[in-house]
């Protein structure tokens, strides 16, 4: 069977070689992130991700250790990243599931115009690219590997953005009288 090099000189622009790469991690990384994620087409999802990572940026890669660590280390981030973003959009669904049964009032509606005033303001108070990822990928629905791809960035620079993003929101939400809601 055809082994990829995984030392130093791997050659990240030969697409016979990726390719050879990709078939030879793609089924036991997908196994591996299942392990974080339950969910077989999220784990498919995540190692193409860190697949598609990897060709669009080979220029800039510069593998110094192991290229499989490299690989298993960067599905684990991303399966453990889409954890926490799964369970904190579960907690917000359960949470708007909540106020929605309360939404008879025209206190409460007062109530909610008043909270949407306050995240907006707190979006548009992020820095500039903060704000930018933050927009595209709530209001365009667009994913970090999408963002990434139209911005030119990293992937892992997105989700850095995004938790900045959300940080602020529930701060300034938690320092309101919202912190109910969150």
């Amino acid at each position: 069977m055809f082994q990829v090099r995984l030392e130093k000189q791997y050659h990240l622009g030969d697409l016979e070689e990726f390719e050879n790469l990709f078939r030879q991690f793609f089924q036991p990384l997908v196994l591996f992130a299942n392990k974080f994620i339950y969910d077989l087409d999220l784990a498919e999802n995540i190692v193409q991700d860190v697949f598609m990572n990897i060709w669009m940026n080979r220029e800039q890669i510069d593998f110094k250790g192991n290229l499989k660590t490299y690989l298993y280390t960067s599905v684990k981030n991303r399966a453990i990243n889409s954890v926490k973003h799964s369970k904190i959009e579960r907690e917000y669904k359960e949470k708007v599931r909540i106020v929605e049964s309360d939404f008879n009032t025209p206190e409460t509606e007062f109530d909610l115009q008043e909270m949407e005033k306050d995240i907006n303001k707190v979006i548009q108070n992020l820095p500039d690219k903060c704000r930018l990822i933050f927009l595209m990928s709530r209001n365009d629905h667009l994913t970090y590997a999408e963002i990434a791809e139209i911005l030119g960035i990293s992937i892992k620079t997105v989700e850095n953005q995004m938790g900045k993003a959300l940080k602020a929101l529930r701060t300034r939400l938690s320092e309101l009288s919202y912190a109910s809601f969150y």
